[in-house]
């Protein structure tokens, strides 16, 4: 009878797994990565307003004072352009969380105000009607943008579980349906008006979102909704060449509409570069928002890596 032991220490090899070193997993450069990646969004975001605030504040004098301003230069419809531009893109910049969503929106409001006094001040009109025109320009943009953007908002919805809902989300939709209630008996006193400023900024905000959209993939063709394929650089080029037609094609298409709108008259040059500075400002703000972006992304490395240490740790226990 054979009495020999068989354990995992006799053998000339022991199968068992060596134990794992020990994971430490500190929460303080976490916390400190956190502070210096909201600290630099902070300071970009802050140094983008200032920029907007000192620029148009500069124009607005200079048109005020100037001697020989008459009527509306092509270089106050450049100006404007500008304006509409930054005013259509500051609530799309990338989406944020808890009170800092909620200070994104109070700026966009800081927007419309100082945007709806300099319209009224200097093209003159009621200052309630710049106010439904610059609403209907910052949230058409915003809605036409999250739609072009999430293709698969519908599913998320669907899977979104009921009550998942922010704090923030319903501070920013009630103050935005009381500035839309406060604006009611401006749009009902002025039936007509109201609806062609809607139809004129909707159609704007339209066209600004979907000229963001192309700038994106045009810049950054990898966005996880249109994804491109990865096994030919010349597929690349392709992709980034019907972009770019495509870019040209609608403002093509909005010349040929503008011109057959005002015929030979000197209108129709003025608002297309209106139309043009605002929609190329999206390149500009999308790569701002990058860069905001691309300052607080160490803090999302550092996160995946604590839970796939955590996974580790999982697996081996």
């Amino acid at each position: 009878m054979n009495t020999t032991r068989i354990d995992g220490r006799s053998g000339p090899k022991s199968h068992l797994m060596p134990a794992p070193p020990a994971i430490v997993i500190s929460s303080t450069p976490q916390r400190q990565t956190d502070s210096d990646g909201r600290h630099r969004r902070a300071f970009l975001v802050g140094s983008y307003g200032l920029m907007w605030f000192l620029l148009h504040l500069c124009c607005y004098f200079y048109y005020q004072q100037s001697d020989d301003w008459i009527g509306q230069p092509s270089s106050f419809y450049l100006w404007l352009g500008l304006l509409f531009g930054q005013m259509a893109s500051v609530l799309a910049w990338p989406p944020n969380r808890g009170v800092s969503q909620w200070f994104q929106h109070l700026f966009a409001l800081l927007l419309i105000g100082v945007g709806s006094w300099l319209f009224s001040d200097l093209l003159t009109g009621s200052t309630q009607q710049w106010w439904v025109a610059s609403v209907v320009l910052m949230l058409g943009s915003q809605s036409a943008g999250w739609a072009l953007q999430r293709p698969s908002s519908l599913r998320s919805r669907a899977e979104r579980k009921l009550g998942n809902y922010s704090l923030s989300q319903l501070l920013v939709f009630s103050m935005w349906l009381a500035v839309v209630m406060s604006l009611t008996p401006t749009i009902q006193a002025d039936w007509s008006q109201s609806a062609a400023l809607v139809a004129c900024f909707g159609g704007l905000s339209l066209f600004l979102a979907i000229q963001r959209f192309a700038f994106q993939q045009l810049f950054w063709p990898s966005h996880e909704h249109w994804p491109h394929t990865q096994t030919h650089r010349v597929w690349q080029v392709v992709d980034r060449v019907g972009v770019l037609a495509m870019i040209v094609i609608i403002q093509g298409g909005l010349a040929w509409g503008l011109w057959q709108y005002y015929g030979s008259a000197p209108q129709a040059g003025l608002v297309f570069s209106l139309c043009c500075v605002a929609a190329w400002w999206q390149a500009i703000d999308v790569s701002f928002a990058r860069l905001v972006q691309s300052n607080g992304g160490h803090v999302g490395v550092l996160n995946r890596r604590i839970q796939s240490a955590q996974v580790l740790l999982d697996q081996t226990a």
